[in-house]
C-alpha cells in the first residue's frame, strides 16, 4: 500500500507589524473613490500614525484566526459603459468596478505580498512567467520571445519559427475557486 506524501505547508507568519501598515498605508494611491466604509486612502495616510498599531494588532488577530469579519467583505459595485459599443443592451458593454473598503486594500495588499514573496523563494511558479511577478514586465516577455527566435535560427539555418499567442478575456471571472484552493493546497499555502 503507497502512502501519500505529506504536503508541505509554508509556514507564513500572522503577524503584520506597524511598520508593516504604516508602509502600506503610504503605498495607496490618492484619489480613488473609496468603499463601503467612507474613507479615501488620504484620510487614511494621515490617520496612520494615530491608529497603525491597532490595525496592526487586528490585522495580525484575523491573519491568526483565518476569520475576517462580515463588515471587511462588503463592497459597491458600479457599473461603467464602455466606450465605443454599438449595444449598450449587451452585457459585454460594462464594466464592473467593486470599490472595496479602503483597510481591506490594505490588508489584501499585505497577503498579496506574501503570496508573491513566497512563490518566488519557494520557486512555485514556472520560470518563463512573466505576469504579476516583480523585475519581470512586458520588456521581460518581448526578450525570452526574441532569444528563443534568434536560438531557433542559429539551431536551424535559414528556418521559419511561427509562434502563437493566446488572449484570454475574461479568464480571471471564470477562474475556479475550488481549482485555486486546491492548487494553493498543494503549493503549501493552504493546510
Amino acid at each position: 500500500m503507497e502512502t501519500i506524501k505529506e504536503q508541505n505547508v509554508l509556514n507564513i507568519s500572522p503577524t503584520i507589524s506597524t511598520e508593516e501598515i504604516s508602509k502600506l498605508i503610504r503605498s495607496l494611491p490618492n484619489g480613488k473613490a473609496p468603499g463601503p466604509d467612507g474613507i479615501p486612502n488620504e484620510v487614511l495616510k494621515v490617520a496612520a500614525p494615530v491608529i497603525a498599531k491597532d490595525l496592526a494588532e487586528a490585522a495580525s488577530h484575523y491573519f491568526a484566526s483565518g476569520i475576517i469579519p462580515e463588515s471587511l467583505k462588503e463592497s459597491i459595485t458600479v457599473v461603467l459603459c464602455k466606450e465605443g459599443k454599438k449595444d449598450y443592451s449587451l452585457p459585454g458593454s460594462y464594466r464592473l468596478i467593486a470599490l472595496e473598503n479602503t483597510l481591506v486594500k490594505v490588508l489584501e495588499k499585505h497577503v498579496a505580498n506574501i503570496i508573491s514573496k513566497a512563490a518566488e523563494e519557494h520557486r512555485l511558479l514556472p520560470w518563463n512567467q512573466m505576469g504579476a511577478r516583480r523585475k519581470r514586465s512586458t520588456l521581460s516577455a518581448v526578450g525570452l520571445l526574441s532569444s528563443c527566435v534568434q536560438t531557433a535560427w542559429q539551431t536551424c539555418r535559414g528556418c521559419v519559427v511561427l509562434m502563437l499567442s493566446l488572449d484570454l478575456a475574461g479568464a480571471f471571472n471564470n477562474v475556479s475557486y475550488k481549482r485555486l484552493l486546491h492548487i494553493l493546497k498543494r503549493k503549501g499555502f493552504l493546510k
